[in-house]
């Protein structure tokens, strides 16, 4: 125990004795020093180099979407028709080709991104594709919106040709995209909010006639035919041709409950309506993720046919008057 406690004197004694650190024995000191120094400056400059790199990855992503939206905008107007095209009566055979202008966006906008992205990782393949597809689809959806055109049963199934002729090319071969590059672009939201858009287009009510059943001829021939009618020939242009069964919202969506009105109002108002003039509409009882998109009241605006107001075989009940009371 007195040897412990000599040994801060023994130790005092020593650093008096022994003088200065000979310049030799600072030379490592004075290397790690330097080192310790020299790493610091270098991990600041390369987290100033990745910010920077992070910074011009986000501002290039921003100016290719801008890019994407650009080209959209512009394509639309001049090579979408609008008008009667889309009021066209439903006939006997519903539509199973494309229009032209469905292919001309996927050679214009799609193709030459997809063959720049193939060398790239699939990280970067989705992220690219993604940015391209998401832009062109809401610009599409945008467009239709602000122009308004209505659309018959007849139209709403040509929508979904051109939007069928999109996806499908997304999922095949000609995009060169790798497996899981397709399965990530083919899920983003842009893509099931104009699935749901075109099935609220799709779903107009029936017209009820003392002269024809709901199979007769003179009803398929009409605008008021259901969207459950289907096509004759080939249905493969539509994206419900991903299975055996037709895409209706019989497919999708759960019958509504017990206690679901059609159109609110007691069953019997909606049962009255019913038989005057017009069965409900199926869709605004629904209450399902299928319909769950934006603007969903703009969508179902478009309709030839909403299925709002029941018409009375009485003329007088019908008048600005009559509904009023």
């Amino acid at each position: 125990m007195a040897t412990l406690k000599l040994l801060p004197a023994l130790r005092s004694v020593l650093s008096t004795t022994q003088g200065p650190v000979s310049p030799r024995r600072q030379q490592p000191q004075i290397a790690v020093a330097n080192f310790n120094s020299h790493m610091e400056s270098l991990h600041h400059r390369l987290n100033t180099e990745l910010s920077r790199l992070q910074g011009l990855s986000s501002h290039c992503s921003r100016q290719f979407c801008r890019d994407c939206l650009k080209i959209s905008d512009e394509f639309w107007p001049k090579a979408m028709p609008m008008g009667k095209v889309w009021r066209k009566k439903t006939t006997d055979e519903l539509p199973s080709i494309h229009n032209t202008y469905a292919a001309s966006i996927v050679d214009n906008l799609l193709v030459p991104i997809a063959e720049g992205v193939t060398k790239l990782k699939t990280t970067a393949q989705i992220t690219i594709m993604s940015i391209a597809v998401q832009t062109m689809l809401e610009s599409w959806m945008t467009f239709i919106l602000k122009e308004k055109p209505k659309f018959s049963v007849h139209g709403a199934h040509q929508l979904e040709q051109d939007f069928s002729y999109v996806r499908q090319w997304l999922s095949s071969e000609a995009s060169k995209l790798d497996p899981e590059s397709k399965q990530s672009v083919l899920s983003l939201d842009a893509i099931r909010n104009f699935e749901g858009a075109i099935l609220l287009l799709k779903q107009q009510p029936l017209r009820r006639t003392a002269m024809a059943s709901a199979s007769s001829k003179e009803e398929i021939n009409s605008e008021y035919s259901t969207s459950t009618a289907q096509s004759t020939g080939s249905r493969r242009g539509s994206f419900g041709s991903m299975s055996d069964s037709p895409l209706t919202v019989q497919n999708l969506v759960p019958p509504p409950h017990p206690n679901t009105l059609p159109l609110g109002g007691d069953n019997s108002d909606a049962m009255a309506g019913s038989d005057r003039g017009y069965v409900t509409d199926s869709v605004d009882g629904i209450d399902d993720e299928t319909y769950n998109i934006p603007h969903r009241k703009e969508w179902l605006s478009l309709r030839v046919h909403t299925g709002n107001k029941w018409k009375s075989p009485f003329s007088c009940l019908n008048s600005p008057a009559g509904m009023e009371s």
